[in-house]
């Protein structure tokens, strides 16, 4: 399944098209999740077609928005397995490591919190 996802953009009108050879995939094999709103009153939009592991041809994923002085044109590459195991650990060990930085962080302001109430009351 190639997935093409656009994210943050406003106004809300959006075109995107993924195309095989610099042609439209038609819309009855695309999936959709329609345009959706973002928590900061910006727009997503994700759309997906299958395709057979085989498939040597050339994907891109194609978008127009009238913020755009250009339309832009991701290319999709070949699967690389080395690529996405790399992309995944990383992602899980920065999550990890921020994630320890705010506790850490927390446990600090707590404990200089507790320190200014003692100190007012002394």
């Amino acid at each position: 399944i190639l997935t093409c996802l656009i994210t943050g953009f406003y106004p809300k009108i959006v075109k995107m098209s993924l195309r095989k050879f610099g042609t439209e995939i038609p819309d009855h094999l695309i999936t959709s999740s329609g345009i959706r709103p973002n928590h900061n009153g910006t727009y997503q939009l994700r759309k997906s077609v299958e395709i057979q592991e085989d498939d040597s041809a050339d994907f891109n994923c194609y978008v127009t928005h009238s913020s755009l002085t250009e339309p832009v044109i991701k290319q999709w590459g070949k699967y690389n397995p080395t690529l996405l195991i790399y992309s995944s650990v990383s992602s899980l060990l920065n999550y990890i490591y921020f994630r320890g930085e705010f506790f850490h962080f927390q446990k600090f302001y707590d404990q200089l919190q507790k320190n200014t109430l003692r100190s007012r009351f002394i």
